[in-house]
């Protein structure tokens, strides 16, 4: 719920009043004042009221522009970023106020966008001039913005008109068409490259058609990619067009110094891929038609969280919780938000709760929905290993196309010891999804820690191919080599600028394995045990070094000693080829049953491959008979 001031001119106090009556049936508090109007200075209840007010909504009208008072109210809730300018006649603002984006309730035929368009940004708190970042105040329900629409419209005595296009019927084939902004080298460049990324994407999307650019006007959706280059920067702007109607649905602008161009390239091709997903969830259930202005909102929040990472998840999920509030039967928005949620970093007992009754909320809408079963992973307890596997797979039986949902699995496999089982999830959810860079990176990575490191190899020239002169691709390959590859080349890219953070710990390791000794590997595990002195999340680091330079003993001493919590957070570390020395030590079950591993193993009858290797010293079933006895 947010604290609205109302600022207007007396005369505008009919037209004033259905505003105030749709604020407060959207559950906001809403002060006005029909009689304090005049004099010099400010009252003190109108001063005590602005200092209190989440927004400032300022009514632009022929009468108030020339009002001192409306005038100095709107400069508080600009200079306090608390602007919320309306229009009831399509005057323009008094200058000071025109850099603002103005909401516009004098046309006719757009009011219920308008309605949300307004609601939004007193939800977000922030001038709509700025891109919205709600705070977490309440948002109005679907019954609220019907009664709230109703009271606007009397305003102007007007029908609403849907504008939306996607108020019309989906069709089952949705045809996509990519064209340059203009007849520029940079602007055919990018627009090429996004071609065959969506090409790629298209693959393995039965419903998706790429249409040539010539035939734009037969495509239900059109990219629009204009690209410039100057002063060693690379620019691009990004449009979503409506293919019938050239409406904006949504714009995205990126730049990169232009020695990074593929960056801008990688960028460019995943947001489009997000949005494109995203305006297909929109299109097909249609719940956002007439809404033109929320439409737009929830692809913008796509966009944004494809370039996102749990450090901006709570702020994401506020975004699209706004979304499913204003329109609660739209799935797409449900799938967002829980999938924000589902990444936040060590969620309180609130956040939890908040994410158990949003899953229930989903369920009732899509009970199948594989954000759902993510959100409900999130909640798990990270030994519950038999639910945690049984959550996901029941998952996958509804939806076995979803690369979210493999790549969990593939996680969760590996983290068990079934790494061979791991490798085929990870594969076939880049398969069905290969613009997501991180998917691909998950691949490569699952492939080297499962012992393929030739084959993680071979995979980084394909994701070269696919995404050449990406940093993130040259980073991923970097850590493959200074796990397992070329530990000369890992060394190499560490002294180079594309390297963040300091090289000299790195080098030590790096520089044991080019030139093995005692001498070296004495050093470079002792850096890694002073590293896990300070920083115990660096466990990682250490446990590599102990396996990799032939500490076997040591090392299944430390992970007996350290904390249960840690261990368990960090035990997919011990299925990785440095470290799986450790289970060759039958001592090293009585570990895995302290953390709940070897009790899974046995009731579920799914052992971890390292079992099943050739020559391997011990029975994995008998020993572990005889510690669960």
């Amino acid at each position: 719920m947010a604290s609205v001031f109302l600022s207007y001119d007396h005369q505008d106090e009919e037209r004033a009043a259905p505003i105030i009556s749709l604020l407060k049936d959207a559950g906001h508090e809403a002060w006005w004042d029909r009689h304090i109007r005049g004099g010099a200075q400010y009252s003190k209840e109108i001063e005590q009221a602005l200092d209190q007010a989440d927004a400032v909504v300022v009514l632009w009208s022929k009468s108030s522009v020339d009002s001192a008072w409306v005038r100095d109210e709107a400069a508080v809730g600009r200079d306090r970023g608390k602007l919320v300018p309306v229009s009831l006649d399509s005057v323009k603002p008094p200058i000071g106020f025109r850099q603002f984006q103005t909401i516009d309730l004098s046309r006719r035929g757009n009011q219920r966008d308008a309605i949300d368009q307004l609601l939004l940004a007193i939800a977000g708190g922030t001038p709509v001039a700025q891109p919205p970042r709600p705070t977490p105040k309440r948002a109005p329900g679907r019954s609220t913005i019907v009664a709230g629409t109703a009271a606007l419209l009397a305003i102007a005595g007007v029908t609403v008109v849907a504008v939306n296009p996607f108020a019309t019927a989906a069709s089952k084939t949705i045809s996509v068409a990519v064209a340059p902004a203009d007849s520029s080298l940079q602007s055919k460049d990018l627009s090429d490259d996004l071609v065959a990324k969506l090409g790629a994407l298209s693959v393995h999307n039965g419903e998706l058609r790429l249409v040539e650019s010539g035939q734009r006007s037969h495509a239900t959706f059109t990219f629009q990619l204009g690209g410039s280059a100057e002063l060693g920067r690379s620019r691009a702007n990004l449009l979503l067009l409506d293919g019938s109607s050239s409406t904006i649905l949504w714009s995205g602008q990126y730049e990169r110094p232009t020695a990074r161009i593929g960056d801008l390239r990688q960028e460019i091709g995943y947001s489009a891929s997000q949005v494109l997903a995203c305006a297909l969830d929109a299109y097909r259930s249609r719940q956002l038609a007439s809404r033109l202005q929320l439409l737009k909102s929830y692809l913008s929040g796509c966009a944004e969280a494809a370039q996102s990472g749990p450090a901006e998840a709570a702020a994401l999920a506020l975004t699209f919780r706004h979304i499913v509030e204003i329109a609660p039967k739209f799935a797409g928005g449900w799938s967002q938000l829980l999938l924000a949620e589902s990444i936040i970093p060590a969620p309180d007992a609130k956040v939890r709760h908040q994410i158990t009754a949003d899953i229930r909320q989903a369920r009732n809408l899509e009970p199948d929905m594989p954000a759902i079963y993510a959100a409900e992973l999130s909640l798990l307890s990270h030994d519950d290993y038999a639910r945690s596997i049984a959550l996901v797979e029941r998952g996958l039986s509804k939806n076995p196309d979803s690369p979210l949902l493999l790549a969990d699995r593939s996680s969760l496999l590996f983290s068990i010891g079934r790494t061979n089982d791991a490798v085929l999830d990870a594969k076939r959810a880049v398969e069905l999804d290969p613009t997501s860079p991180a998917l691909r990176g998950n691949y490569i990575y699952t492939l080297a820690n499962a012992g393929r490191a030739e084959a993680a190899l071979d995979e980084v020239k394909e994701a070269e191919r696919f995404w050449p002169g990406s940093s993130e691709v040259e980073r991923v390959k970097y850590i493959v080599n200074a796990r397992y590859g070329d530990p000369g080349m890992a060394a190499e890219y560490m002294r180079s600028s594309a390297f963040q953070g300091d090289p000299q710990k790195g080098l030590i390791y790096l520089e044991a394995r080019i030139h093995p000794s005692p001498a070296n590997f004495d050093r470079a595990i002792q850096n890694a045990r002073a590293e896990y002195s300070v920083h115990p999340e660096r466990s990682v680091q250490l446990m590599q070094a102990l396996g990799m330079f032939g500490r076997q003993n040591e090392l299944l001493a430390f992970v007996t000693t350290m904390p249960r919590s840690l261990a368990i957070e960090f035990r997919e570390i011990l299925f990785r080829p440095t470290t799986r020395v450790l289970w060759l030590d039958p001592r090293s079950l009585s570990f895995a049953k302290r953390i709940g591993l070897l009790q899974y193993w046995a009731s579920s009858g799914k052992w971890p491959d390292f079992c099943f290797a050739p020559n391997f010293p011990y029975d994995c079933k008998k020993e572990a008979a005889k510690l669960l006895a």
